[in-house]
C-alpha cells in the first residue's frame, strides 16, 4: 500500500474552488483517480491543517499540516502523482497543500473536484485501497441521508451511522457549559423511555457556541456520565458550524443538501428527528425540549411507522 509509485495526499472536510493550472496543479477526474488506486500503488497522506480537522483523520493514513508537510513524506519522484481531495467550500488548505507540493518540485500534482461524494469516496479508498468512485459504486454516490455518514465515537472508534437505519434518530449538538445543557436529562429520560420501541439518541459535543463545550472527548464523557447518567451514544467533538464544518453537519444544514431543515445550527442542543426511512422529518429550536408535546407526539408518531 506505501509504495512511491503514486502518492495520495488527502485532505478531509477541506476545500477548493477552481481549477488553477497557473499555479502548477490541476484538476483529476474522479475515473483517473479509480485508475491510480486500482494499481494499488498509493501513499496516502491525511493532510489536515489545524487541529479542529484532525477529527476526519483516516486512520492509517501519514498526518501532516497542508502548509509546512515534510517533503519526507512524498515520493522521492517528483513526477510522482499528487492528488488532494476535498468537500467543504469555505476553506482552502487543498490550495495551500498543492502549493507546497509544487513549490517542492512536484510537476504532477493534481485536486479532486470538490464535494461530499468526493470524500466519502476518497476516505474509503484510502481505508481499503479499493477502487471507490466508478460507477455504480455505492460510496460514490452523493449522501441523501444523514445516516450516509461514518463518524467516530466518544472513544474514537468509527461508527457507520447506517447502522441506526430503521430506527428514529435524534441527532442534537451538545456541550457541557450551556444554558441548555440540563436538556441532557430530557434527551436521557426519552432515550430510556422508547430505545426498547427504536428510538436512538446521538450525541455530537460542539464548542461553536461561547465556547461552552471546552473539554475533551474524555471530559466529555466523563461529566455527562457523573452528571446526568448519560447512557445514549456520544460521540467525538466536531464542528458544527463555520469553517471546518463536519460532513455530517454540512449535509444536515447546507440548503442544496437539505433542502427542508436545512440553515445554519443557531445555538448548543439543536436536534434533528430521522425517521426509520433515514429522511430528516423534524428540526427542533436549541430551546425546544424533547419532553415537549408536539415533539413527543413527532416521536411516537415515527416509532409508529414500520
Amino acid at each position: 500500500m506505501k509504495s512511491a509509485v503514486a502518492t495520495l495526499v488527502a485532505v478531509l472536510v477541506l476545500s477548493i474552488t477552481a481549477s488553477a493550472d497557473d499555479k502548477g496543479w490541476k484538476e483529476m477526474s474522479a475515473k483517473d483517480l479509480e485508475d491510480a488506486i486500482a494499481k494499488k500503488a498509493v501513499t496516502v497522506v491525511d493532510n489536515n491543517g489545524p487541529d479542529v480537522y484532525a477529527k476526519n483523520h483516516v486512520p492509517g493514513a501519514i498526518n501532516a499540516s497542508p502548509k509546512d508537510f515534510p517533503e519526507s513524506i512524498l515520493p522521492k519522484d517528483k513526477a510522482a502523482l499528487v492528488v488532494f481531495y476535498c468537500a467543504n467550500e469555505k476553506c482552502h488548505a487543498c490550495h495551500v497543500g498543492a502549493d507546497r507540493a509544487v513549490s517542492l518540485g512536484y510537476t504532477n500534482v493534481r485536486i479532486l473536484p470538490i464535494g461530499i461524494a468526493g470524500w466519502v469516496a476518497g476516505k474509503h479508498a484510502v481505508e481499503t485501497g479499493a477502487p471507490a468512485m466508478g460507477a455504480g459504486s455505492d460510496v460514490a454516490k452523493e449522501p441523501t441521508s444523514p445516516l450516509d455518514f461514518t463518524v467516530k465515537d466518544i472513544e474514537g472508534n468509527d461508527v457507520k451511522l447506517s447502522d441506526f437505519k430503521g430506527k428514529v434518530v435524534i441527532i442534537v449538538n451538545v456541550a457541557s457549559k450551556c444554558g441548555n445543557t440540563p436538556q441532557y436529562k430530557d434527551l436521557e429520560a426519552t432515550y430510556g423511555k422508547y430505545k426498547e420501541k427504536g428510538l436512538v439518541v446521538l450525541g455530537f459535543p460542539a464548542n461553536e457556541f461561547g465556547g461552552q463545550e471546552p473539554g475533551t472527548d474524555k471530559e466529555i464523557k466523563e461529566f455527562c456520565t457523573a452528571t446526568y447518567k448519560v447512557t445514549f451514544p456520544m460521540f467525538s467533538k466536531v464542528v458544527v458550524k463555520g469553517d471546518g464544518i463536519c460532513p455530517l453537519y454540512k449535509f444536515l444544514t447546507d440548503e442544496k443538501l437539505d433542502k427542508g431543515f436545512s440553515g445554519e445550527i443557531g445555538w448548543n442542543f439543536a436536534k434533528f428527528i430521522v425517521g426509520r426511512d433515514g429522511k430528516v422529518v423534524k428540526r427542533l429550536d436549541p430551546k425546544t425540549k424533547v419532553t415537549a408535546d408536539e415533539v413527543v407526539k413527532a416521536i411516537e408518531a415515527e416509532l409508529g411507522k414500520k
